[in-house]
Order: structure tokens, then sequence, then C-alpha cells
């Protein structure tokens, strides 16, 4: 892309006022071109911008965002990357480049921008990054951007966001009551979000506080029904808490929203038939396991169990 080196920083007086209504005219004209479908219209716009004036970031970020909001995944990452070779310490270029890469799932992307970036000028910064190490399972580091975060001056609903990444991490590190203790501080602004609900009845099940996770689950899935992974933790809590037939219909929700389910949770479901008595049902699950986990001798054992259970009911009846 040949560009042109009138820049704006030679510009004074006047003219950089009449330069700049002239490029606020054009953006607004593609976002008006955007609105209407007019998307190839748009991005002749956004071009002619960049050809112009490659220092006036918003066509860039705009074109980029076209891009991305059409599926043209590449080209919005071929427009971040011109637009940096001219202007390369861009706070808002940076930023913007760092969240596409974010929501694109391109963490190692997203942290080569980002710590370009001082989190100490923009501390949003560190939230993003500890959410990039967070999806790449580096943990530790992902802790550490968290805490930098959290005592930072940011908007409450960021801060008590993070609260609720740094329970999921010592969730996986298994220090249950560490994870309980930041639930009970993004709580305090996320009490409608699902997703912390969850994450407490999952603390709350490996705490073995099996009626509280009971209350927990509920809630989650009271603000989120059809979030399959819900329904497979309720079935386990419920099994727990000796509710089998609540068990059995999570637990077949969310076996007929898979193509493909592990043996844990026909393991699941031949335990909460088998607790009603059903244990035709509870053999066909537990088949189902076996098929799926061959070497499983704990499964080998469950199935001569039930077979005794089957044949002192059968006799019984006779």
């Amino acid at each position: 892309m040949m560009l042109a080196q009138n820049h704006l920083r030679q510009l004074n007086g006047s003219d950089f006022y009449l330069l700049e209504y002239s490029l606020e005219h054009k953006i607004k004209k593609a976002a008006e071109f955007e609105k209407s479908g007019k998307n190839l219209h748009a991005i002749q716009v956004y071009n002619s911008l960049i050809n112009e004036n490659p220092e006036f970031v918003d066509s860039f970020i705009k074109l980029a965002s076209l891009y991305e909001k059409t599926g043209q995944i590449e080209s919005a990452k071929d427009v971040y990357k011109t637009g940096l070779k001219f202007n390369s310490k861009n706070i808002d270029l940076l930023l913007s480049n760092g969240q596409f890469f974010i929501r694109n799932k391109l963490w190692v992307d997203a942290l080569d921008i980002l710590k370009k970036l001082s989190p100490e000028d923009e501390p949003f910064v560190s939230l993003l990054i500890a959410y990039a190490y967070f999806n790449l399972e580096d943990y530790e580091l992902s802790k550490m951007h968290l805490l930098r975060f959290v005592i930072s001056d940011e908007q409450p609903e960021l801060i008590y966001e993070a609260y609720l990444y740094l329970a999921k991490i010592e969730y996986v590190f298994n220090r249950f009551e560490d994870a309980l203790k930041y639930i009970a501080k993004a709580e305090l602004l996320l009490n409608d979000y699902w997703e912390l609900h969850f994450v407490k009845a999952k603390i709350l099940y490996r705490l073995k506080m099996y009626s509280n996770s009971e209350a927990a689950i509920k809630w989650a899935l009271k603000l989120n029904s059809k979030e399959p992974e819900l329904h497979s933790w309720a079935g386990k809590i419920y099994i727990k808490c000796e509710e089998f037939e609540k068990a059995e219909r999570h637990l077949i929700t969310f076996l007929e929203s898979q193509k493909t389910v592990s043996s844990e949770t026909h393991l699941a479901l031949a335990d909460a038939f088998q607790k009603q008595n059903k244990y035709l049902e509870a053999e066909k699950f537990l088949n189902a396991a076996l098929l799926l986990d061959p070497q499983n001798l704990d499964i080998s054992e469950r199935k001569k169990i039930l077979s005794n259970l089957i044949n002192s009911t059968t006799a019984s009846d006779a």
C-alpha cells in the first residue's frame, strides 16, 4: 500500500483544523456507508484516508473493525500491521490491536502487542495480558498481572472481573479456600453473572459443601439455563445431594446437547439411575462408559455389582 507522507505533525494553525474537520467528515461518511450495508464504499473511504493521512489512526481502527465484523480476519491483521508501521507507539492503535487479538483468541499475538504498552500508563493492559496468559494456561503469570490490576484505579466492574479470574486460578491450583475468598469479593458487583455462580458451585463441590454448591448451581442455571456444562455439573452436584431424579434430568439435558461425552457423564447417569432402582437404564450407561474406557477396572466391577442386583430383583419378582 503506497502511503502519502503529508503527516499531521507538519500542519499547524488553521490548516490543521481544516484537515481535522475533513478527516472526521470522511470517517462519519464511511460509518454511514457501513450502517447502510455498503461495506465496499466504506472500505474505499477508509483506504483513501489511510493513503492520504497515515498518522490518522482512527482510519486503521475503523477499517480493521469492519474487516473483523465481516469475518475477514487476515485482512484486519494486515491493516493493524500497516498502521503500526506508521504509528508504532500509538496507544489507541496498540490497545485496539491487542483487543482484536484477544477477541479472536490469538493469545500469543495479543501478548506481543500488549507488552509494548505500559500498565502504569494504561492499567487495563494488565487485565488483557492476564486474560491472554490465562487462556495459554500460564496461570502464575496470569495471577501476577491480575494482582497488579486489582490495585489500579480502574472501573469497578473490571476490578471485580479480575477477582473472578483470580478465583478460577486458585481453583485450578486446588486452593479452594482462597478461591472462595476471591469469589466473595467478585460477588459484590457480579452477582447477576452466571459464570460467577458456576465457579462458586464448583469450588463448594470440591470443598464437599454440597448443599451450598446446589444453591450456587441453581443460581447459575436461573441466569443461563442454555449453558450445557451447567447441566453436567448440576447432575454431579445433585447426586451428592441424593436428589437423583434431578441429577438424571440435568445429565440427560447435557447428554442431548453434545455430539460426544466422556465416560464420566455415562457413569454419573448410571449412578443416578441405579440409586432410583432403574437398573436396566443404569446398565445401559455403564456399558456406554465401558466402551469409552475399556481398561477401567472400576467400571467392570460396577457392572458385576449391578448385574447381581438385576438378577436378585428378577428372582424376587419371579
